[in-house]
């Protein structure tokens, strides 16, 4: 009987490791000390994510799952999700490798809608091509200065009318 409840017990875990699909997240971990979102792009065959709630990121030493935010881009016409946007947080100080488990069977637990002022690391989902709109590139600080201060260009029309005011004073003084 013990043998039996064993044997369930191993096929369960089996059969949960073997439910939903996962792919590795590649990414390299950057210079700044601290926390930071990795971001990242997946594209989905119709019919295996109905929602955002089949797609979560787990760590894959500890199995823990990572708390993410799941934004869906386009979906397939049967309603299926096509694309989605996956953010995680990160630190520096504890090193990870992730992957992404998505499937009818994966149900995720933990997320988050709103994010801090992070720096974003864009991350291969499946060794997928990284993309354009995801790179993050610092630029630095971006200073701008307005001059309220009075230029002579902005009063070019004073000398000619002037002018003509002068003109018009002169002749009718003149001829008077």
């Amino acid at each position: 009987m013990k043998n039996i409840i064993l044997f369930i017990f191993f096929l369960t875990g089996i059969s949960l490791t073997i439910a939903g699909e996962n792919l590795y997240v590649d990414f390299s971990y950057p210079a700044v000390k601290g926390d930071f979102y990795i971001s990242g792009k997946m594209s989905f065959p119709p019919g295996t994510v109905n929602s955002e709630d089949n797609i979560c990121v787990i760590d894959i030493n500890t199995k823990e799952e990572i708390s993410s935010k799941i934004t869906i881009t386009d979906n397939w016409p049967d309603g299926s999700v096509l694309e989605a946007e996956i953010l995680f947080p990160a630190n520096t100080g504890k090193q990870r490798r992730y992957v992404i488990s998505y499937g009818s069977d994966v149900k995720r637990r933990k997320k988050f809608s709103q994010t801090a002022v992070l720096p974003i690391i864009s991350a291969s989902i499946g060794k997928t091509p990284q993309t354009s709109e995801t790179i993050d590139i610092p630029v630095g600080e971006l200073l701008v200065k307005v001059d309220k201060s009075p230029d002579v260009r902005y009063y070019w029309y004073v000398v000619p009318m002037g002018l003509i005011i002068f003109l018009t004073l002169y002749r009718a003084v003149k001829n008077t």
